[in-house]
């Protein structure tokens, strides 16, 4: 009998556990359209390629609006910048797409950071703008910066650092209420890296 009731209690525990799950915050945050794709085959031996292979290695993607068709990439491990042409129709497209909409199909606006975190290699996607200036002001341009030997993320308006190693969280938080980078799904399969939300 008194296995009977324990069997019963932990059943009414896991229950209320699922339960409450449904209410948790989501995961991947899903406030701005997220639908990017990059095929690394294509430029194959940049640092781009290196965020996808080497744990602890980021780079933000971003995609200017000044007119030019390029990927502009910002790597954590080296101090320089690559700047990608398109090399496809398809890519061409895709750069085209981003610059017609109002702020694009990544993030914020238009800049993303991807790589594997140093502990276990998981391919992670953030944001690339502070989620707390976004919050607070509801404005769409506060880009990270790299700061600390390149390992952390700045924000210089509000000067919150982030960790992308550990899930984004600030480094420095301002108070509990403090936001984690913005989280998106990041997969690589067959030279191609896709970030959605």
């Amino acid at each position: 009998m008194n296995s009977l009731k324990h069997t019963g209690r932990s059943l009414a525990v896991a229950l209320m556990a699922m339960l409450m799950a449904c209410d948790a915050e989501p995961l991947y945050d899903t406030e701005y359209p997220v639908s990017f794709s990059f095929n690394v085959g294509w430029h194959q031996g940049t640092i781009a390629e290196d965020a996808l292979s080497i744990a602890g290695t980021f780079v933000f993607i971003s995609i200017p609006t000044d007119g030019n068709q390029r990927f502009v990439i910002t790597p954590n491990n080296v101090e320089r910048e690559e700047q990608l042409l398109p090399v496809s129709e398809i890519e061409q497209r895709a750069i085209e797409a981003q610059r017609q909409s109002a702020f694009g199909s990544m993030g914020i606006n238009r800049r993303l950071l991807v790589g594997k975190t140093i502990f276990d290699g998981t391919l992670t996607a953030y944001d690339g703008h502070c989620p707390n200036c976004h919050h607070d002001t509801g404005k769409r341009d506060y880009p990270l910066t790299w700061a600390d030997n390149r390992q952390y993320l700045l924000c210089n308006t509000c000067g919150r650092t982030y960790n992308p190693n550990i899930g984004g969280a600030p480094t420095n938080a301002k108070s509990k209420s403090d936001l984690r980078l913005k989280l998106y799904r990041a997969s690589y399969a067959n030279n191609v890296l896709t970030v959605r939300n």
